[in-house]
């Protein structure tokens, strides 16, 4: 991801894909007038944990910049949805071996740590570093959850900073997911909120992302004698998923069970 944020970092998902001329969607615009049809791919993005690069994560209070990349990142991805890019790679995999302090743009931008282990001068004498940083299993876990699932609708967008993404299973259409997050920098932990989440009395399963956790952390909760489930929204973005219904995702403020 480039260009210039505020206080010299990178922008975050929501002020890049909401900024006018926004140049990814820009370009699947014109790529879907001129070729109707062709896929369009975006690669090569990324942000780096390092603050002295212009994609670098900007300092939040009580976060370290691992944090605040894994939650970016997984933000990113969901915005990057529901703008037409059919496929997207991340960069990149690992950080540069060569550069462990970061000095350098991109080089700190990988999902697991790619340090030297060893002796690095002699073949056979030394390997990667390949833990993970939690940017790892955040989008391993939304890419698990959300396998059978497409964009469909845009719920809420930017209300009191938050947005509320609904995507739909393609094997069951009745099937859906909602993914909710603040697009704030604030370290923002918000409630009491309460999403129309199915009918009365449904199970709503709840995925909270989480570091070390290939699938996150899932919960089932009990909606109330509305349909309506309480949710504490925060910078990482949580996923229900339930069974589709009228106003399915609307946020309700200062409701409680």
């Amino acid at each position: 991801t480039n260009g210039q944020g505020t206080n010299k970092h990178a922008p975050s998902p929501e002020e890049y894909f909401e900024a006018p001329g926004n140049v990814i969607k820009k370009y699947v615009r014109v790529a879907n007038d001129l070729f109707p049809g062709m896929p369009v791919w975006l690669t090569e993005w990324g942000y780096d944990r390092n603050r002295a690069t212009k994609i670098s994560v900007p300092e939040i209070p009580g976060k370290d910049s691992t944090q605040i990349q894994a939650e970016w990142i997984a933000r990113f991805w969901l915005m990057l949805s529901f703008t037409g890019v059919e496929r997207s790679t991340i960069y990149q995999l690992r950080s540069d071996a060569a550069d462990p302090l970061g000095t350098i743009t991109f080089m700190t931008t990988g999902l697991t740590h790619g340090l030297y282990i060893g002796d690095k001068f002699t073949p056979g004498k030394y390997s990667f570093d390949w833990s993970a940083f939690p940017a790892y299993y955040y989008q391993k876990t939304i890419w698990l959850k959300l396998y059978h699932y497409k964009p469909d609708s845009i719920i809420c967008d930017n209300h009191d900073s938050i947005w509320v993404y609904q995507y739909r299973n393609q094997i069951h259409k009745d099937s859906v997911a909602y993914a909710v997050w603040s697009g704030t920098r604030t370290n923002r932990s918000t409630n009491p909120y309460s999403i129309k989440a199915g009918y009365a009395g449904i199970t709503v399963s709840i995925t909270k992302l989480a570091d070390k956790q290939m699938t996150g952390l899932t919960a089932n909760v009990k909606a109330d004698s509305q349909g309506m489930v309480p949710l504490t929204i925060t910078e990482t973005p949580i996923m229900l998923f339930t069974t589709d219904t009228k106003n399915g995702g609307q946020l309700v403020r200062g409701r409680t069970p």
